[in-house]
């Protein structure tokens, strides 16, 4: 059995059968072959940020760490980057950004790996990972072979993608690529970071989400989370109205779906008075009422059971259900 507490940004301590390094897609192939002749319990992990552990796990634990990055195209507009899912997705950030390269500065700090960012649609500050994401190269379960898939064919909405829809479990990922543009497209978008357009730049756009995110979420080196934990949901117009009649200045925000608004889950939860909670080391962090923390010996069940609490309680007191941003596993909890 081994140990993924140091594999988990939750720091929680539960085991798994074998925990299976792999570096390069060929490697992933003779895994997925193998499964195919004896079938068994896996599950693949990245970066281990949006996971929680809530059981040990009676299976495989494939980690998948290839880290190669390559240019494959480039303009005088913009430049196509193929990176492996094992990249860490901040140092891609970064690397991006020293290039003085636009398009994923926004998405700056974001803990995890490249291969999570079509599965998830990662996002922040209005930016989205579907707005950059080309192409992505994965393995199929069913057959072990190659596959592509244009960023069309993914369906990628808020948080969610076929990945982890109807393709869930049919495909591992094991490069991304990316347009990168050499010129900023629009200013609007960085409005609310309050910077100036005539020394915008990257550089300052990182540096500004950076600070932004340091005043509001937990280091994951220094308290155990996986960022957000809950989806800020989607109401119907009259939940909207309802909800305003009672409390004015309450945030929300239009939706590309007509007649539907997205409510902030954190604002639902601090209302709601759990903006800081902690029972034993499981709570809730006092910066930042969507982030669920480990302070240090929490199991995942009692973080699990926290989530239950609040979803439980924000129903109960606003009408509005709260859905886990964060994958629970084993999934059949």
């Amino acid at each position: 059995m081994v140990d993924l507490a140091s594999y988990n940004t939750f720091g929680i301590h539960a085991s798994a059968e074998a925990l299976l390094t792999v570096a390069n897609e060929q490697k992933l192939v003779e895994y997925v072959n193998a499964l195919r002749k004896t079938p068994r319990p896996y599950f693949v992990l990245g970066g281990g940020a949006n996971v929680l552990f809530v059981a040990d796990f009676a299976g495989d634990i494939l980690h998948v760490t290839n880290q190669d990055l390559e240019v494959i195209n480039e303009d005088a507009q913009q430049v196509l980057v193929r990176v492996g899912a094992g990249y860490e997705w901040d140092a891609f950030v970064a690397w991006s950004v020293a290039k003085g390269y636009w398009g994923v500065e926004l998405l700056s700090g974001i803990p995890g790996t490249v291969g999570a960012s079509p599965v998830q649609n990662i996002g922040a500050y209005g930016a989205e990972a579907a707005e950059v994401i080309v192409e992505v190269e994965a393995v199929e379960i069913a057959t072990g072979a190659l596959v592509r898939f244009d960023v069309v064919d993914l369906a990628l909405g808020y948080r969610t993608s076929r990945f982890k829809r109807e393709w869930k479990n049919c495909y591992i990922v094991h490069h991304v690529c990316y347009r990168l543009s050499k010129q900023c497209d629009s200013y609007t978008k960085f409005e609310r970071l309050g910077l100036e357009n005539d020394i915008l730049s990257p550089q300052e756009v990182r540096s500004r989400v950076l600070s932004i995110r340091a005043s509001k979420l937990p280091s994951t080196k220094d308290i155990g989370s996986a960022g957000s934990f809950f989806k800020n949901p989607e109401v119907e117009q009259s939940v909207l109205e309802q909800l305003r009649s009672t409390y004015e200045n309450m945030p929300y925000y239009a939706t590309e779906h007509r007649d539907m608004y997205k409510l902030s889950a954190g604002w639902l939860i601090e209302q709601c008075g759990w903006k800081g909670y902690r029972v034993g080391d499981a709570g809730v962090y006092e910066k930042q009422a969507l982030v669920l923390v480990n302070y240090g010996g929490a199991t995942g069940r009692e973080i699990f059971a926290l989530s239950e609490q609040i979803a439980d309680d924000v129903y109960k007191k606003m009408g509005v259900r709260l859905e886990r941003e964060v994958e629970i596993v084993p999934a059949k909890y």
